[in-house]
């Protein structure tokens, strides 16, 4: 009697350790966050998002003080690395 109840328990634990592997598994990409799109935005709505003229952001990116790229002879800036720039340099 001891032996099949040892079984029982046995196999009980192994179907739950395979349930909770699986439902894990399950949980992970279902709550798998998506990927951000980072928006681009051009020196006009850079202007926008930081508050500042856009002669002001000429000169930060002259001396290479924000975040931005280059598409050929065109500043590009990414949104969301903006606001954090931002909100950064608000603090000091």
């Amino acid at each position: 009697m001891a032996a099949i109840e040892e079984l029982i328990k046995q196999t009980v634990r192994e179907e739950l350790r395979s349930f909770l592997h699986d439902l894990k598994k399950d949980l992970v990409r279902v709550y798998q966050p998506e990927p951000a799109i980072s928006k681009k935005v051009g020196i006009n709505e850079a202007a926008k998002i930081i508050g500042r003229s856009k002669a002001t952001i000429y000169r930060l990116t002259s001396a290479n003080e924000m975040p931005f790229e280059k598409h050929g002879s065109r500043l590009v800036f990414d949104a969301d690395r903006l606001k954090v720039w931002a909100s950064e340099t608000a603090r000091q």
